[in-house]
């Protein structure tokens, strides 16, 4: 049986300040950005067959691409996991953006003459610092697992941990297209960088077969990727506020994800496997003011 629980609300933070506007009717602005806090897990079960004519011939083994050839929980009669996974975000960006075309003088209907903002594609260019952090957590508990070195007639429990912690900080640059109106707005903005990455794993475990309980600890530093797509549309309310929704891509490359680190080796330095990714895809609302 598998469960699983995805945690959607991640509050995003975003405080900027106009600097100026230059000759050519640039805005420069500053920008930070901190948004994270959501946590993804997943639970999971599987029991082998302990009734009827398939007594004793089914139990559970672990593949050895996961072992390693190392002993492991093979044998065990119950085996479940709970996954889960976090990340937190902290950015300062610089940005350069162009105007809007000058307002317009329409006639309506009535013949009242008013002001009316002129449609415009809008671009900007942005660099900025980012801060990444990605960490997980995996517990997997086995049940029923033979006691080998006591000749096997009796079983043990078995109990397997790991931790990974992905801490990424690196420049980015990024470009947006935006067509505005005096009403609405609809944007695409794509940004990416490299990203330094200190990775760490923690595991332990213990009363597995037979293996000696152990501990282990590893650091490593990789370059990462990391690059960010958004859609994003805005309802102007007023002159100064508005409500906005969007549709947000996030992918992370080289990283240190807990399901690739179990290997069952009883302790000591153990080398992290770092060439995995992830994609995170979801969708925003909120709103937005300037004063």
């Amino acid at each position: 049986s598998v469960t699983g629980v995805q945690t959607c609300a991640l509050p995003i933070f975003k405080l900027g300040r106009f600097l100026f506007r230059d000759q050519q009717n640039r805005d420069h602005t500053a920008e930070f950005t901190l948004y994270g806090g959501g946590q993804w897990s997943q639970q999971a079960s599987l029991d082998a067959v302990t009734t009827g004519a398939d007594f004793g011939t089914n139990s559970l083994s672990v593949p050895t691409r996961i072992t390693r050839g190392n002993p492991a929980f093979d044998g065990a009669l119950s085996s479940q996991f709970t996954h889960e996974s976090r990340f937190n975000s902290v950015e300062l960006n610089y940005h350069l953006k162009s105007r809007m075309h000058r307002d317009r003088i329409a006639m309506r209907p009535n013949g009242e003459w008013v002001r009316m903002a002129t449609p415009t594609r809008t671009r900007s260019l942005l660099v900025g610092l980012r801060y990444f952090d990605l960490t997980e957590n995996l517990s997997w508990d086995a049940f029923g697992v033979p006691d080998t070195i006591n000749g096997g007639g009796a079983t043990v429990n078995g109990n397997y941990l790991v931790r990974t912690d992905n801490d990424m900080i690196g420049f980015q640059i990024g470009h947006s297209q935006t067509y505005e109106t005096s009403r609405w707005s609809l944007g695409l903005l794509a940004k990416a960088g490299g990203m330094l990455n200190e990775m760490t794993l923690d595991s332990s475990f213990s009363g597995t077969d037979s293996l000696t309980s152990g501990t282990t600890r590893s650091t490593a530093n990789t370059l990462s990727m990391l690059a960010e797509i958004r859609l994003t549309g805005k309802w102007h309310l007023r002159p100064n506020f508005s409500l906005r929704a969007g549709l947000e891509l996030l992918y992370v490359d080289s990283i240190a994800l807990t399901p690739f680190q179990l290997n069952f080796v009883p302790g000591g330095n153990t080398q992290i496997v770092s060439s995995t990714n992830s994609l995170f895809l979801g969708t925003s609302v909120g709103f937005e003011g300037y004063w």
